[in-house]
């Protein structure tokens, strides 16, 4: 699957350089990242990968965080339900009717073309394969789109 991918986008490459234009490609994330809409508005495309907070959380708690001397940091107890869910929920209730974990887009985040794609426990269930082959063929769309409208 990954030659596949490169091929594709070495090939839409390919097709800017030949018309003069050096393209950079440049993928942001960020657990916040929808929150502010001045960074919104400068994204050529939203995606919002979304999972349950129960996903999340058990993601979370399996993470080590290694320090400059080779030890392993864990979160401190509690540290999920007193301040990172918190904090997501509080950074992302604008982007969905109702509840997070399964509300749809609201207006807002429709409007700016937030485009969501729902990973493991949720609806569509899709796994990390499928979320690359569908944020790939996104980008691939956006920068095709944008070369045809030079």
């Amino acid at each position: 699957m990954t030659a596949e991918w490169t091929q594709r986008f070495h090939e839409l490459d390919k097709e800017y350089r030949s018309q003069g234009v050096q393209i950079r490609w440049c993928v942001v994330e960020g657990w916040h990242l929808y929150y502010d809409l001045v960074v919104v508005e400068e994204l050529d495309l939203r995606l919002l990968i979304r999972c349950p907070g129960n996903v999340l959380r058990k993601r979370k708690e399996k993470r080590g965080y290694k320090q400059k001397d080779g030890s392993i940091r864990a979160d401190p107890p509690y540290y999920w339900d007193h301040f990172s869910y918190p904090a997501y929920v509080r950074s992302h209730s604008h982007l969905f009717h109702g509840e997070i974990d399964t509300g749809p887009l609201s207006a807002g985040a429709e409007s700016v073309g937030v485009v969501l794609l729902e990973g493991e426990g949720s609806k569509q269930n899709l796994s990390c394969s499928e979320l690359f082959q569908h944020a790939a063929t996104a980008i691939l769309l956006i920068g095709r789109s944008q070369l045809e409208s030079k």
